[in-house]
């Protein structure tokens, strides 16, 4: 008897933590430093579970996952963009999934620095891209890392994805400007 109430409350706390407001902010971070994360647009449940599904990239077209999978700098979001044109915003813990032409790119997030790569993607792959933050001292530098596709769909699946804009703006200023123009 007890076991089951045991589970049942468990069943109750964990839904309780599924927000219905794909806008609300979620906590993130272990229990013991919970921070109250940024706020960004979600995707819905629906569109969340078919992504993590991993289904195969269209034949014409390459396939990216980008994830910022861990809590550091909870309170900041990160900006993404490709070729000059603003993508999308994420939280600590979030991730956007995206087609795009094959060929040369050029990837750029900022959270507190600008990191940008210049990649080439291939029709019909899949792409697993992981903006790494990390604390040295009171700076935090932040890389993008190509990952391999087990370790992606892992840090993926432990993540949220993020509504995306379905417009993207041109972006004519350096790098470092396009940002600040286009994502207020």
């Amino acid at each position: 008897m007890n076991t089951r109430c045991l589970c049942l409350a468990l069943v109750a706390f964990l839904t309780s933590c599924q927000s219905l407001d794909p806008a609300a902010p979620y906590t993130c971070g272990p229990p013991a430093r919970q921070a109250q994360c940024v706020t960004v647009i979600m995707a819905s449940r629906s569109d969340d579970a078919l992504a993590k599904q991993f289904a195969p990239a269209p034949h014409d077209k390459a396939r990216l996952y980008i994830v910022r999978p861990y809590t550091i700098e909870p309170t900041i979001k990160t900006e993404v963009a490709m070729d000059g044109n603003a993508v999308a915003e994420q939280a600590p813990r979030t991730y956007l999934m995206f087609d795009i032409d094959p060929g040369e790119h050029r990837l750029q997030m900022r959270t507190n620095a600008l990191a940008n790569a210049t990649m080439q993607f291939s029709a019909g792959q899949t792409y697993f891209i992981a903006h790494d933050l990390t604390q040295f001292f009171n700076t935090v530098v932040g890389r993008i890392k190509v990952l391999d596709p087990g370790s992606g769909q892992r840090l993926v699946r432990s993540s949220q994805r993020v509504a995306m804009p379905n417009v993207p703006v041109s972006l004519t200023a350096s790098p470092e400007e396009a940002f600040h123009a286009n994502t207020r």
